[in-house]
């Protein structure tokens, strides 16, 4: 493999020892007890703040190596692998915010688990007026409006959320996931967790603020506008890590059957060279970043059809028993479901489409 170093050993190493003790993946996609078991099981072995400096007693693992341990990961569980990324995804934004005392406060213990922090802001991609808005106030900010999607209610103590701050920047700050009603601190409110179709132990919910107080102690950062183009376009290759790891887990049910039905093996091995293939190209981008948005956005779409290829051929092989809600491969052709638009943007969509599509 190519970039392969000795902390990409460790922490893949780690992460196939944790899959033989760790929870069943159907009972964490289900089950919000068992995926908080599943955290804590990344958070004992401190799997949980990969990209945070070392600094803070964390080990920042190269792109690459953390690529590959989010696609392992999602090759087990795609809930577990889609629900610490939110966490680490928070401890990114504290790490390369301006709040030093955040740091030192929520770092070293973001690594173990002993705080867990979600995110939202995926509500930055939508046009027209902010769904959440921020003014400045004597001592900090006041959020108002709605922040749609937000994972992790009685998972996460926390959450790292995304506000319009004016026409040109964006507010980042840190609030409780829990219900707040206050004369002086305004009020925060978060809807029972939404059903869904994949992953519904994530609790996810939406949230609401009326004038709801943030201090400066609790801003990460403030953004310019421009933040949330950048960043997709930074991540474009970064989503298919669990993109490809689902992929693969389809993959392994269908191998497993071609061992006692000969007449799949053929099929297994056309989709084995393709997921190959798609693979060894990504990690060759990661690793050199030279590559063009096109170049990405096309790699990304065969990457999701890949997957939803390998989905439905891991249920075609399971016959009737995939259409049982804790099989595995219903869970993993839900969780596909998932990923494929996780992140996504109008390009994304426009390759996936494309791509689907055979143009």
């Amino acid at each position: 493999m190519l970039g392969v170093t000795q902390n990409y050993s460790n922490i893949i190493e780690q992460a196939k020892i944790y899959r033989k003790t760790a929870p069943n993946p159907e009972e964490m996609e289900a089950k919000t007890e068992a995926l908080r078991e599943g955290l804590a099981g990344l958070g004992s072995r401190s799997l949980l703040a990969l990209n945070i400096p070392q600094k803070w007693g964390n080990r920042e693992v190269t792109k690459l190596d953390y690529f590959c341990f989010q696609e392992e990961l999602a090759r087990y569980s795609g809930t577990l692998a889609f629900t610490q990324s939110q966490h680490q995804t928070a401890g990114s934004f504290i790490a390369n915010g301006d709040n030093e005392n955040l740091k030192f406060d929520y770092l070293p213990q973001m690594s173990c688990g002993q705080i867990l922090v979600g995110v939202g802001y995926s509500h930055l991609r939508r046009q027209g007026k902010p769904s959440l808005e921020a003014i400045e106030v004597k001592g900090g900010y006041q959020l108002s409006g709605n922040i749609p999607w937000i994972t992790g209610l009685n998972l996460f103590q926390e959450a790292v959320i995304a506000a319009a701050l004016g026409e040109e920047s964006i507010l980042f700050a840190l609030i409780p996931l829990q219900n707040i009603s206050s004369s002086s601190e305004g009020n925060l409110h978060f809807s029972a967790p939404m059903s869904l179709a994949a992953m519904q132990s994530t609790n996810t919910v939406s949230g609401s603020c009326d004038r709801y107080f943030i201090p400066y102690e609790k801003v990460v950062a403030i953004k310019p506008k421009e933040w949330m183009q950048e960043k997709d376009r930074q991540s474009i290759l970064k989503a298919t890590a669990s993109i490809l790891g689902s992929a693969r887990s389809g993959l392994d049910i269908v191998e497993n059957a071609s061992k006692t039905q000969s007449f799949i093996t053929d099929s297994f091995f056309a989709l084995d060279a393709k997921l190959n293939n798609c693979r060894q190209k990504i990690c060759t981008q990661i690793e050199q970043q030279n590559s063009s948005v096109e170049e990405q956005l096309e790699l990304r779409a065969k990457a999701i059809a890949l997957a939803s290829q390998c989905s439905l051929a891991a249920v075609a092989v399971s016959r009737g028993k995939a259409n049982q809600k804790y099989h595995p491969a219903q869970r993993i052709y839900r969780e596909t479901l998932i990923f494929t638009v996780t992140g996504q943007t109008n390009a994304v969509m426009a390759a996936t489409l494309k791509q689907i599509a055979g143009k």
